[in-house]
Parts: C-alpha cells; structure tokens; sequence
C-alpha cells in the first residue's frame, strides 16, 4: 500500500470531523468567509512556525514556495481585519511526524480549489470588488501536490507509520481545534 493510501485510510475520519467543522462557514457571505480565513489562519500560524522550528525545509526544500500563512494574512487584511501572531508551539516533532503534519497541509489543496469556487457568491459582495482568494488558490498553477507524493513515496520506506500518523492527527486536532475556537468568538476587526 503507498503511503499515501496508507494515510488517507488511516485520518479518514479526521479528515470528515475537519470537514463538517468547517462547514458551517458560510463561504458566500463576507462575515463567513472572514470567519473560515481566520480560523484557518489561527491553525497556520502555529503550525507553520512549529515545523520551520523542527526543520521542514530538509524534508523539502521548496516549503518557501508551499507556506500559506502569509498568503492567508493577505487575504484576511483585504478584508479589513487583523491576522493572528504566528506562535510556534512546543512539540516533538521527527521526520516522520513532519511528513506526517506535512501530508494535511498539502492535502488541503485539493479542497481548497473546491471551496474557492464557494467563495463570494452571497449578495453582500460587490461586483466590482472580487473576494481575495491568495489562500485557497495559493500553488494552483504549480505542481506542488504531485510533487510532495512522490517526495512522500520516496522517503515513506523509512518513516515509523506510528509517527507519521502521530503527525497527521496533531495537524488535523490544530485544524479541528481553530474550527471550534472561530465558532466561539466573533470575528476580529481592528
């Protein structure tokens, strides 16, 4: 089985908590957009920072082409509203489990082309103003998901599929934990 079957199988509950969290943004309205955008971004700001601390760009080398927290703060200032800090958290973190954090990430690429095509379609959006989009079409004209499974493949042989998990679960409760905090709080606005 490749690793990413494997992987796929393995958080595909996770993956569907993840999911249904997030949906109950609203990606037609700007208010629900912003709501999404943040959270998503409070999920980033940690995880980035956190595997830049543990090393990601030995495991590969582009991440500077793959990170998304400066393109989703883009996004989120275009909308008038302030980004969270980036916070790096402590946790122990191989190369396992960065391939594990990094399978998530890159993964959500996939559904970040879907949801893109949700985005602005409520009437509170003016014609003339498009929604910013640098988040979810960020790497869409690139490679970069094609590239990071044959990376995967290649070094999957030597990675501890415990640890590799280890890391998908942690990325997906960032996820699932920013999901539930945005629905508790308002949005920010300075």
């Amino acid at each position: 089985m490749s690793a990413r079957a494997f992987l796929k199988q393995a958080s595909a509950s996770l993956h569907e908590d993840v999911d249904q969290a997030f949906s109950s943004y609203s990606l037609a309205t700007r208010d629900g957009y912003l709501g999404f955008l943040q959270a998503h971004a409070w999920a980033l700001s940690q995880i980035e920072p956190t595997i830049e601390q543990a090393g990601v760009d030995r495991i590969v080398p582009d991440w500077h082409a793959r990170r998304r927290r400066h393109a989703i703060a883009e996004d989120i200032c275009a909308l008038e509203a302030a980004p969270p800090e980036a916070n790096a958290l402590a946790v122990e973190i191989d190369d396992a489990t960065l391939w594990g954090i990094l399978y998530v990430l890159e993964g959500s690429r996939l559904g970040a082309r879907y949801l893109s095509r949700q985005v602005g379609n409520g009437a509170d959006w003016q014609a003339d103003e498009p929604p910013p989009l640098a988040y979810l079409t960020h790497g869409q004209d690139t490679a970069l998901w094609p590239q990071f499974l044959q990376q995967l493949e290649a070094a999957s042989a030597e990675l501890d599929q415990e640890r590799l998990l280890e890391g998908v679960r942690w990325c997906f409760s960032v996820f699932l934990a920013s999901a539930r905090k945005g629905m508790d709080r308002p949005h920010e606005r300075p």
